[in-house]
C-alpha cells in the first residue's frame, strides 16, 4: 500500500478557501475556481493555483510531509484543515487546527508537518491548508 498526502492551499479571506472548506467536508458538491479542478484558476496552490508564494510555501510542506506509519498500519485517514500565519523569522505563528480530521494522530502530524516545513518565505495573510491523508492500493 503506497500513501498519499495530498495538500491544497490558499489564503483565509479568499472565497475559493471558504468554497473549498465546504467541499472537502462534503457541504457542496464543487468548488468552482478553487483551484482543485480543471477549470480553477485560483491564484492559490492547489493543482491549479498560480500564486507563487503559496506555490514555495506548498513545496516546502510537501517536502517534509509524511503519513504517520500508525495511522497507516491502523488504515486511519482523514483531512486536516491547518490555519496559521508566518511571521518575520519565516516560522509558522497561531496555528491552529480549523478543522479537525477526526483523528489525533493525523491532526498532530498535520500541525508537525507545518512546524517542520520552515522557515517560510514572507507572507502576509493567514493561510488554509488542507492536508488529507488516504492510502492509494
Amino acid at each position: 500500500m503506497q500513501e498519499v498526502v495530498g495538500i491544497e492551499i490558499w489564503a483565509e479571506g479568499d472565497q475559493r478557501a471558504e468554497a473549498e472548506r465546504k467541499r472537502q467536508l462534503g457541504h457542496v458538491d464543487s468548488a468552482p475556481g478553487a483551484g482543485t479542478g480543471p477549470n480553477g484558476s485560483a491564484p492559490g496552490a492547489g493543482p491549479e493555483g498560480t500564486d507563487p508564494i503559496l506555490a514555495e510555501i506548498r513545496a516546502r510542506i510537501e517536502r517534509v510531509k509524511k503519513y504517520p506509519e500508525l495511522a497507516s498500519r491502523m488504515g486511519i485517514t482523514g483531512k486536516v484543515l491547518i490555519r496559521f500565519s508566518i511571521n518575520q523569522q519565516g516560522q509558522p505563528a497561531d496555528l491552529s487546527i480549523g478543522e479537525s480530521s477526526g483523528s489525533e494522530l493525523l491532526d498532530q502530524a498535520a500541525l508537525s508537518t507545518i512546524k517542520q516545513a520552515a522557515p517560510y518565505p514572507a507572507y502576509s495573510e493567514k493561510l488554509l491548508i488542507w492536508i488529507n491523508y488516504h492510502p492509494v492500493l
